[in-house]
């Protein structure tokens, strides 16, 4: 089952279907394990051989995050339960990527890194949303999201003159105008520059802005 066939549409529909459905009286723990069953059929289709592979990295992050918060709970940070869950995880990818080298005989599970890497964030997450604030705390910052970063991070490098397009890359926004509407309006320095222009072409040479 392809993406550019009929099956495909048709499965894609099914599950959009019963996701409003379960919507309106299902958990999202309902929902969420709809998604996980139908990313393993839809993946069987390609090569269910592979499908164990997807179900023993799901498995070992979801006890590794049930192991990371009861380390948290008692007082612990819970960093060797996310070590162990890295490295369970890794030496799956690991053994494919290297082993083909070897032996191009051995198939290369499609997909496998995406999925692993999307697995090993639930992990690093829960570790993080409990970490985070109390780092915040330590150090006498006022509280904010973990991902509020990413705008701190964007707003440091506008400020000291990177340009926007080296911003958007560091980011990862797949297009400018993302990066652009989001921290256009924290350009000031393109805005000094503007209002240079302007005032020379006024006739008023270099006067202060």
């Amino acid at each position: 089952m392809l993406f550019n066939t009929p099956q495909y549409l048709l499965f894609l529909l099914v599950i959009l279907v019963m996701l409003w459905i379960t919507n309106k009286w299902a958990g999202l723990l309902f929902r969420n394990t709809l998604l996980l069953v139908a990313s393993y059929y839809f993946y069987a289709n390609l090569h269910i051989g592979f499908v164990g592979l997807l179900v023993y990295i799901t498995l070992v992050n979801y006890f590794g995050g049930i192991w990371i918060i009861s380390e948290q709970k008692r007082g612990l940070s819970g960093k060797k339960a996310v070590a162990v869950s890295i490295l369970l995880s890794l030496l799956v990818l690991i053994f494919f990527k290297y082993a083909y080298f070897f032996n191009d005989s051995i198939l290369l599970p499609i997909g496998l890194s995406f999925f692993t890497f999307q697995a090993l964030s639930y992990s690093s997450d829960i570790y993080v949303s409990e970490q985070f604030p109390k780092l915040l705390e330590k150090n006498g910052l006022r509280p904010i999201r973990f991902h509020d970063l990413r705008h701190s991070c964007a707003s440091l490098l506008l400020a000291n003159g990177v340009p926007m397009k080296q911003i958007q890359e560091w980011l990862g926004h797949s297009d400018f105008s993302t990066t652009a509407n989001i921290y256009a309006h924290l350009d000031y320095a393109s805005k000094l520059s503007s209002a240079q222009a302007m005032l020379e072409g006024l006739g008023y040479g270099n006067a202060s802005a």
